[in-house]
């Protein structure tokens, strides 16, 4: 990467960028779901106006905001900016689970009051896995089916919402003297492949949300499902070299949180310092 003229990029920095986009560009899953859901949504992009009803229409739209913020996510990421590619990442979750739950003849309702703009919560997305999807299941695997979607909306929430996880743990270094704060995007490899496979775990989710609800014909349906069957061991299992690493870079993180937060001082004490310190 060449430095640009008159930015005063340093040599480090150049090298950090060309690095982010060497991972990236090796992160071959994540590019290949981000086409198959391109190739999935441009077979119904055009809604002609004898089909413009609120179903067919909330659902492509849905599913088109979270086709562009999966891309913008990586964008991010070349800039080193994880955890706001993060917090787009929820953005997916939701616009695919509402998306998917509009777009079938049981949602209906939500749909009409979706494109008169009342929003709708992911809850109604939840009720839908247990209602619908899940109707014909055991006890057991309903709860843990709408455990898992509850738990994956509250793991994206904390990135989504200003929390110690996503403003102070990311930013913040510490050491005997105190805090310094980092003004500006760093690059750290971690943190980026962590995004980039967080990326690919929702892309799936995307991908399978889109394939089950746009209802192609039986020959591209079954070209579709072989293609994310491919990138994907089981509609329900995302591919086992992802999740540990997810697991395990979490874990770091929250080893690092306990760490600063343990050093912060209780804001009971702050008045009785400011008054010693007069």
């Amino acid at each position: 990467m060449c430095e640009p003229e008159g930015f005063g990029l340093s040599a480090e920095a150049a090298k950090e960028y060309d690095r982010a986009v060497q991972v990236i560009g090796e992160f071959t899953e994540l590019s290949e779901i981000q086409q198959i859901i391109r190739w999935m949504l441009v077979q119904f992009n055009h809604i002609p106006n004898e089909h413009k009803f609120a179903n067919v229409t909330a659902t492509m739209a849905a599913f088109t905001r979270a086709s562009h913020d999966l891309e913008a996510a990586t964008v991010l990421c070349q800039v080193h900016c994880y955890p706001q590619a993060l917090g787009l990442l929820r953005s997916v979750y939701e616009a695919a689970s509402i998306g998917r739950t509009m777009g079938l003849s049981t949602s209906m309702k939500m749909a009409d009051q979706w494109v008169k703009g009342k929003w709708q919560p992911d809850q109604k997305a939840r009720q839908f896995v247990r209602n619908v999807m899940y109707a014909d299941a055991e006890a057991s695997e309903i709860d843990a089916a709408v455990e898992s979607y509850a738990d994956t909306y509250s793991l994206l929430s904390k990135w989504a919402h200003i929390t110690v996880d996503s403003a102070l743990t990311p930013y913040a270094d510490g050491d005997e003297y105190g805090f310094a704060f980092s003004l500006s995007p760093r690059f750290n490899e971690d943190f980026l492949v962590f995004t980039l496979n967080a990326s690919y775990i929702l892309g799936v989710y995307l991908s399978y949300a889109v394939y089950n609800s746009v209802a192609p014909d039986k020959n591209t349906s079954s070209e579709w499902r072989a293609v994310l069957d491919d990138l994907n061991t089981h509609k329900h299992n995302l591919k086992t070299g992802h999740v540990p690493q997810l697991i395990k870079y979490a874990e770091q993180m929250d080893l690092r949180r306990d760490d600063l937060v343990g050093s912060i001082r209780n804001s009971s004490e702050f008045r009785r310092h400011m008054k010693n310190s007069g």
